[in-house]
């Protein structure tokens, strides 16, 4: 099942669900925020710390985000041309995303909720807002390396979120980071190392050391035939030879790709 949080809309006092996401926040969501509606919220969330110390719990605690409409416009904007600088594969659909919610809104006091309340991996509220005010931050102060939520391998799931209502059918862009999304390349799991001078050598050192082993198999032949030991150790001295053939290659894209 996981652990959900949900974008709302809110209308005349009724809710609707635009996005929902699991076990995670997306970078788009937060993109709406900035630091004077953490600020708000922080000082409700420690007023009921306070309740509770005081050992009063008759109350609901608050666990949406408010946006209200102009702070939704100016800090859309704002994160926009963060990402058109910084990820522009992420540009067009945070703009689908961005005009999708525009065109929800209705009356100008129409207001958005961000409901964090079943967010995973924060072992506390106050570990969550500092992750959230350092990721405001960032997008304030142009500063990409600092950026935590968002992973353009997954725009849905760290982008925009889930589409609930509608947004599936409104964004063309949407379908295809959705297909993106599932889709797992071969050579996938060795994309993200780095080139290692130190990996290719032992590389090379073992492919010039598997001859060795070849002369071995050989000489095993011409004394056993084609014996249980002679075929395994043949096998695994082939193995050897394609593994770091193989591996070899991989280190050289790898350098060519960091100096691209």
């Amino acid at each position: 099942m996981g652990n959900r949080c949900y974008f709302d809309l809110v209308t005349d006092n009724e809710g609707l669900t635009l996005f929902e996401a699991n076990n995670s926040l997306p970078f788009f969501w937060i993109g709406c925020l900035d630091k004077s509606i953490l600020q708000d919220h922080e000082k409700t969330w420690k007023y009921y710390a306070e309740l509770l110390e005081k050992g009063e719990d008759d109350f609901t605690l608050a666990t949406e985000f408010i946006i209200e409409k102009s702070e939704f416009e100016r800090n859309s904007e704002r994160t926009a041309n963060f990402l058109s600088r910084f990820f522009p594969k992420s540009l067009n659909l945070f703009l689908d995303f961005k005009n999708y919610i525009t065109s929800k809104f209705e009356k100008e006091d129409d207001f958005l909720l961000v409901d964090v309340i079943q967010i995973a991996g924060f072992t506390s509220v106050e570990e969550l807002l500092d992750n959230l005010y350092k990721e405001a931050e960032a997008i304030e102060t142009d500063n990409p390396n600092s950026i935590q939520y968002l992973f353009e391998e997954d725009l849905i799931g760290s982008g925009s979120g889930f589409s609930v209502c509608g947004f599936d059918k409104f964004s063309q862009n949407y379908p295809e980071a959705l297909k993106n999304r599932t889709s797992i390349r071969f050579n996938a799991p060795f994309d993200n190392y780095p080139f290692s001078l130190k990996s290719l050598i032992t590389y090379i050192i073992v492919l010039l050391m598997c001859p060795i082993f070849t002369y071995a198999v050989y000489r095993g032949y011409l004394k056993e035939g084609f014996s249980t030991s002679v075929i395994l150790i043949g096998l695994l001295n082939l193995g050897f030879y394609v593994f770091s053939l193989f591996m070899i290659f991989d280190e050289i894209q790898n350098y060519f790709a960091k100096k691209v």
